[in-house]
């Protein structure tokens, strides 16, 4: 039995491009192995000192960087918004542009340009709660199949169509009926959106469903007339109710959004922002600081003390977004749960955050939890010589794959686990791929070994990954157990998320601890540069981008 802690898009890469990925992380691998010794016996020490100046014998459920990312963050963040003059057009990097700017049909992180000019219809705040801010004001569940949503008066879209009960209703169906939506498996169980009245609908449901206002928050508002006239080519030209306006795009290099003045909070600070996709973190921060960019977005943490002892802004926020290594334990090796175990056990998450993120990110040993600092009943501690034991001399060969610099550090991390598997007898086979190709290969169960993914949760809520990662329709598929699905009804049917949360712990322990399924990593601090005159823009735990009050300061 494992040792456990209790606690109360797309198309290939090119041959060339995949040569140089596989070079790319060869090299890395050579580097993390220099340090991985180290960082074992340094570990030890760190933990033999712990013990012995202090007197407290709480335990954070396998956490152990979380106190470390407190005291090891970079910067003291964006100036506020209160000195922002009006005016001005920020120019932002990011690591790469949306698979699509349809916000029904794009990956959730192309929300940090889409969300510019399209909102979602519940409202998450910075803390990652349901708030009633958003274009949807109020709901209550009138009966076990029903819930009603009073729709915020005076909102328009950008093309002059009223966001009203009927565009609510479009939007959510949508999600359901259009082919590719991103979101379908979770609206599965809507059967019908109502219109009571202009400001009023009502969400029927075949069963009983208790989150439906939170699923509602990773939801863009779609303009019924404008987006069956565009149909597919909707993207090339988007239409939302947010504070910008999309104004154009050129394809890979920029896009750019421009000022709504009639938007329903009042127009923003400034006139525009011009998104570029530099894809390497140190040309992002090296545009700042020419002055070529004003904020650069996903840097790593060595780049944000780098930018902050250069005279930048730095922010740091503690993010949802959670690395999981998921174990395809319906094909071989990992068939025998034995072979499972022990690259469970294989795998050190706290050397892992410690000596690639500084102690920045914070090591997670739960995937059910959905946001930094909420806790688990079990997790799998890792054992080095115990996943050595349990392999008896064997030499499983398996496959490592990941989406090659798609994620902060990510490389560097599956160096770091290559390292780790084959110092307990496994022969691993790198993989670095593209995006789609992963999620390709994932939805057509292609994969074998274990795979790499970073993965946000569109909503606080454990239904997310459960849907997501645990049903046999999910988009891993690595293990299918019928009773997790007959579980995940269960808990959509209870009276509340409180209800529910018995449910999720039992199912976090057995897909984590109990089948060793899945290796939950660490959750992601995400750290971004800006000019000195730069100010008011926010970043949400839930990787939600905000620039509707950012700008530039006198």
């Amino acid at each position: 039995m494992t040792q456990v802690a209790s606690n109360a898009s797309i198309g290939r890469s090119t041959p060339e491009e995949e040569e140089g990925h596989v070079r790319s992380s060869q090299a890395s691998w050579r580097r993390t192995t220099s340090w991985i010794g180290r960082l074992t016996l340094a570990a030890a020490c760190a933990a033999t000192v712990a013990a012995c100046g202090s007197d407290s014998d709480s335990d954070d459920g396998g956490n152990s960087a979380a106190s470390g990312a407190e005291a090891a963050a970079v910067g003291e963040g964006i100036k506020g918004a209160e000195n922002v003059v009006a005016g001005g057009t920020l120019k932002v990097g990011v690591p790469a542009p949306p698979a699509s700017l349809d916000p029904t049909l794009s990956n959730r992180g192309g929300n940090y340009i889409y969300g510019t000019f399209s909102e979602t219809l519940t409202k998450y705040d910075d803390a990652g709660k349901l708030s009633k801010d958003g274009l949807l004001t109020d709901w209550e569940r009138t009966g076990r199949n029903t819930w009603r949503f009073t729709v915020r008066e005076g909102v328009k879209f950008h093309n002059g169509e009223p966001f009203d009960a009927e565009a609510a209703k479009f939007t959510i169906l949508a999600q359901r009926d259009v082919e590719g939506a991103i979101l379908k498996t979770y609206f599965l169980n809507v059967t019908d959106v109502e219109v009571v009245d202009p400001t009023t609908i009502e969400v029927k449901t075949k069963t009983p469903q208790f989150n439906i206002p939170d699923q509602l928050g990773t939801v863009y508002a779609l303009p019924p007339k404008a987006y069956e006239k565009a149909g597919a080519d909707f993207a090339k030209n988007p239409i939302g109710t947010g504070p910008f306006v999309f104004a154009s795009q050129k394809a890979g290099q920029s896009i750019s959004v421009t000022a709504n003045p009639d938007y329903w909070r009042g127009a923003p600070k400034l006139e525009g922002i011009e998104f570029s996709f530099p894809k390497d973190a140190a040309q992002r921060l090296a545009l700042v600081q020419s002055g070529a960019l004003d904020l650069a977005f996903e840097l790593a943490h060595q780049q944000g003390e780098e930018a902050a002892s250069s005279g930048l802004q730095v922010l740091s926020v503690k993010t949802s977004l959670k690395e999981l290594a998921f174990i395809t334990g319906e094909k071989a090796p990992f068939d025998d749960p034995v072979v499972r175990e022990a690259a469970a056990l294989a795998i050190d998450r706290n050397e892992i955050v410690e000596g690639i993120f500084g102690g920045t990110n914070v090591a997670e040993g739960g995937l059910l939890n959905m946001l930094p600092g909420q806790e688990v009943p079990s997790v799998v501690e890792p054992d080095a010589a115990k996943a050595k034991e349990l392999l008896a001399g064997k030499s499983p060969e398996i496959d490592l794959t990941w989406i090659a610099g798609y994620n902060t550090g990510i490389d560097e991390v599956t160096s770091a686990m290559r390292a780790q598997l084959e110092a307990a007898g496994f022969k691993v086979n790198p993989n670095p791929v593209d995006q789609a190709t992963l999620i390709k290969q994932a939805l057509g169960r292609e994969l074998s070994g274990i795979w790499m993914y970073g993965a946000v949760p569109n909503v606080p809520d454990p239904n997310f990954y459960v849907q997501g990662f645990m049903t046999e329709t999910s988009i891993s598929g690595n293990c299918v157990r019928p009773a997790w699905d007959k579980a995940a009804a269960e808990a959509l049917q209870a009276e509340d998320a409180a209800a529910a949360q018995a449910i999720y712990d039992d199912l976090n322990t057995q897909a984590v601890v109990d089948e060793h399924c899945y290796v939950p990593l660490y959750f992601e601090t995400s750290h971004f540069a800006a000019g000195d005159k730069v100010g008011g823009f926010k970043f949400s735990v839930l990787r939600y981008s905000d620039f509707y009050e950012a700008g530039f300061t006198e």
